[in-house]
């Protein structure tokens, strides 16, 4: 069993916030974020640029006003 919460947020880990999970189901919750850190970390080792660098699903933007930059 994993414990896992609905945001990646730290201050979410609210008791009434969490949910356990096994790994399978764990890891499909979250997918989005893997693959979303799996492409960055790939870009970064290849030194791949990105023109619309864009946070991962269900993170917040870092910095700024939390505007999608147009």
């Amino acid at each position: 069993m994993m414990g896992t919460t609905s945001t990646r947020a730290p201050a979410a880990a609210a008791l009434l916030n969490l949910a356990a999970l096994c790994q399978r189901c764990h890891l499909n919750h979250d997918r989005a974020h893997h693959l979303h850190s799996q492409r960055t970390n790939r870009d970064r080792a290849t030194g791949q640029l990105s023109l619309f660098a864009a946070p991962a699903p269900g993170l917040p933007p870092k910095g700024g006003s939390g505007k999608t930059p147009r």
